[in-house]
C-alpha cells in the first residue's frame, strides 16, 4: 500500500518537478555560472570571477538603476492608500459594487506595453490630456512641459501609470478582505462608543493584517518587474532611449536587459541579475517582520 501511494505521489509531482528543473532551476544554475564569465552574444567566453559584481556595484549606472527601483517600490505607499479607500467605498454602497469592481479591475488584465503607449499619448504636451487640463487651469507654464521628457516628473509619470493599472487588482484583494471580517466586530465598538476612524486603526486593519502582507509582497515583486512600462513609456513604444531621461526612470530588469542585449554582455546582466533577486528577496521579506498577525477570538 505504501509502494502504491509513492508511485501517486510521483505521479502527481513528477510534471511539476520536471517543470521546475527544466524551467526554474536549470536556468537559475546556469546564470549564476554565466554571471562568473564574460559571456559575449559572440565570441570566447572566459571566466573573470568576482569581475562582474565588482563593476556592478561601482557602476552609477547600476546604483541609478538601483536607486530608482527602491524609488518604484515606494509607490506601493499610494497604491495601497488609493486601494484600500476604493476598497471601503465600494464595501458601503449598496447598489453597483460589481460594476464598480470589474470597472476598476479591467486595467490589470491589460498588457502593460498597452498602457505604455496610451499614456505616451496621453503625457504628450499641448495635445495631451494633462496639456489639456493644464491650459484649462491656467498653468501655462506647464502646457508645453512633457512629464515624461522632464527629469523631475519622468519617474512620478511611470509610477502614476504604475498604480493605475493595479488599483483594481489590489482594491479587489482589500475588498475581499473587508468582506471576511464579522460585521459584529463593527457593532461592538458602536456601542462602546468608537467611531469610524477609531474602528479603521483597531478593528479593519489588524483583521487585514495577512491581507497586507500579500499585498505588500505583491507589489514590491511587481515593483522589480516594471520593465514593459518604463520601455513604452520612455522608448517611444519601441525602446529606443528607455530609462531616459538621462537615465531618470531607468530601472535594475531594463539596465540588465539592455546590458544582454544591446550590450551583449551576458555574464555582466547574469550578475546584475543575481544582485537584483537578493535585493527583492531582502524587501521582500521585510512585510513578514513588520506586519503581525492579529486574531480577534
Amino acid at each position: 500500500m505504501e509502494k502504491k501511494n509513492g508511485w501517486t505521489l510521483i505521479l502527481f509531482l513528477g510534471p511539476f518537478l520536471l517543470f521546475f528543473l527544466v524551467f526554474n532551476l536549470t536556468p537559475l544554475v546556469g546564470g549564476a555560472i554565466m554571471s562568473f564569465t564574460e559571456y559575449p552574444l559572440l565570441g570566447d567566453i572566459r571566466f573573470t570571477w568576482f569581475d562582474n559584481y565588482i563593476k556592478a556595484i561601482s557602476d552609477p549606472i547600476f546604483l541609478k538603476a538601483l536607486k530608482n527601483t527602491l524609488i518604484y517600490v515606494l509607490g506601493i505607499v499610494p497604491l495601497f492608500v488609493i486601494s484600500m479607500l476604493t476598497a471601503l467605498s465600494i464595501h458601503q454602497v449598496k447598489r453597483g459594487k460589481r460594476l464598480f469592481r470589474t470597472i476598476l479591475f479591467m486595467p490589470y488584465i491589460i498588457p502593460m506595453a498597452v498602457h505604455g503607449f496610451i499614456f505616451t499619448s496621453i503625457f504628450q504636451p499641448k495635445t495631451g490630456v494633462f496639456g489639456v487640463i493644464f491650459k484649462m487651469m491656467g498653468w501655462n507654464e506647464w502646457v508645453n512641459v512633457g512629464l515624461l521628457t522632464k527629469m523631475s516628473t519622468a519617474i512620478i509619470a511611470v509610477m502614476f501609470v504604475w498604480v493605475y493599472v493595479y488599483l483594481g487588482y489590489v482594491m479587489s484583494i482589500l475588498y475581499t478582505g473587508l468582506q471576511e471580517i464579522p460585521t459584529s466586530y463593527y457593532e461592538a465598538a458602536t456601542i462602546d462608543g468608537a467611531g469610524k476612524i477609531r474602528s479603521f486603526f483597531s478593528i479593519t486593519l489588524p483583521l487585514l493584517s495577512n491581507v497586507l502582507v500579500y499585498v505588500a509582497v505583491t507589489g514590491i515583486v511587481l515593483s522589480f518587474q516594471i520593465f514593459p512600462l518604463v520601455w513604452t513609456l520612455t522608448g517611444s513604444g519601441m525602446g529606443m532611449g528607455a530609462g531616459g531621461p538621462s537615465y531618470s526612470t531607468i530601472s535594475m530588469d531594463l539596465y540588465i536587459y539592455q546590458s544582454a542585449f544591446r550590450d551583449q554582455n551576458l555574464g555582466y546582466a547574469s550578475a546584475m541579475g543575481f544582485l537584483m533577486l537578493i535585493v527583492t528577496f531582502i524587501i521582500a521579506t521585510l512585510p513578514f517582520k513588520l506586519i503581525k498577525e492579529v486574531r480577534y477570538d
